[in-house]
């Protein structure tokens, strides 16, 4: 109960911003917080479940390296039928990854 509370809370700042930026512009925003064992699959249950049209995720990995191949969003994208558009973080602190330093 009191995992699953902080959880939502923690989703709710996540999503609320871009909701309203979404409700500025008269676009409907649906929030679903779902769990199960295997979290790419709940996302593609719920996504047929609520008879979505797209779903819109964030990127936590770096997009196009191997590993990123093996995440939720990349299994999400392979394994739905529907059309996957994945966001990458605005900011290197986004992702926790290390900057590329080229030298």
């Amino acid at each position: 109960e009191k995992a699953a509370r902080y959880l939502e809370e923690r989703g709710r700042r996540a999503v609320d911003p871009i909701c309203a930026a979404l409700a500025a512009e008269d676009i409907e925003c649906d929030i679903h917080f779902v769990d199960g064992d295997d979290p790419a699959e709940a996302i593609i249950r719920t996504a047929q479940d609520v008879a979505a049209e797209m779903v819109v995720m964030g990127a936590t990995r770096r997009l196009f390296t191997e590993e990123a191949w093996r995440s939720v969003s990349a299994r999400v994208m392979v394994n739905s039928h529907l059309p996957v558009l994945l966001v990458p973080g605005s900011r290197i602190e986004d992702t926790m990854e290390m900057p590329i330093i080229e030298m």
